[in-house]
């Protein structure tokens, strides 16, 4: 029988399949906090490592047009406070939510955008604390278009596009991800892809699609009822 992959509700307990072992994860906050001080807020903790080296901060700077804090994370060491490495750009009105692989040296944000807006970005660690961002939610996309589509574009009408962390795998060589895309018809349900599994191998560089995950798969596609 398939062991049934799912996403537990609280971010912080992410789930394997039912044949794979569940990876330690971090505890990350859901998002950062909204208030907005004259030029810079204390720092937020948001994620602290599974060994407990480093922690990602958020801090809110003030911003006029538009009025949205400017967000900028931070990767800190947790034995020397004063040591830290921005990670990635500063955003406005982007939270995340950030997942650190077991062996430390990669970072999953899961980023939410908008309303049934969400992507990811992939960091890997160069050096010492600087991680640099390696990928975002554009490849894959890209490959979902490929397997799930078959090169085919998605209808321009299907306003859901959001990327779900699920897990690291034990050894860090992959991180699973779901992905959610379609539209609501009114009176009817949706129409469209909801929770399509996938993994990408960092030490490959390339998405995967095991017998399992592309069982499961068959049953993300929906559609309304006629």
């Amino acid at each position: 029988m398939l062991g049934i992959i799912a996403c537990a509700i609280s971010c912080n307990f992410p789930v394997l399949a039912a044949d794979e072992k569940l990876a330690p994860a971090e505890s990350p906050s859901d998002e950062s906090s909204s208030a907005a001080g004259k030029a810079e807020e204390k720092p937020e903790i948001v994620c602290t490592s599974p060994k407990g080296t480093f922690r990602i901060e958020t801090v809110l700077t003030k911003a006029e047009d538009p009025a949205d804090e400017y967000e900028q994370q931070y990767v800190v060491s947790t034995t020397d406070p004063n040591i830290r490495e921005p990670l990635g750009e500063k955003y406005q009105a982007q939270s995340a939510t950030y997942y650190v692989s077991p062996d430390e040296q990669w970072i999953f944000a899961q980023v939410h955008y908008g309303s049934g807006m969400g992507g990811a970005r992939l960091y890997q660690r160069k050096k010492d604390f600087y991680f640099e961002r390696v990928m975002d939610e554009k490849s894959i996309w890209k490959f979902f278009g490929k397997q799930a589509l078959k090169g085919k574009k998605r209808p321009s009408d299907w306003g859901v596009e959001i990327v779900d962390f699920v897990a690291w795998s034990p050894d860090s060589a992959r991180v699973h991800f779901s992905l959610r895309t379609g539209k609501r018809v009114t009176g009817k349900g949706s129409f469209g892809y909801y929770d399509w599994h996938a993994y990408y191998n960092v030490r490959s560089r390339k998405f995967e699609l095991t017998d399992d995950l592309r069982a499961l798969n068959r049953s993300a596609y929906v559609r309304p009822e006629d």
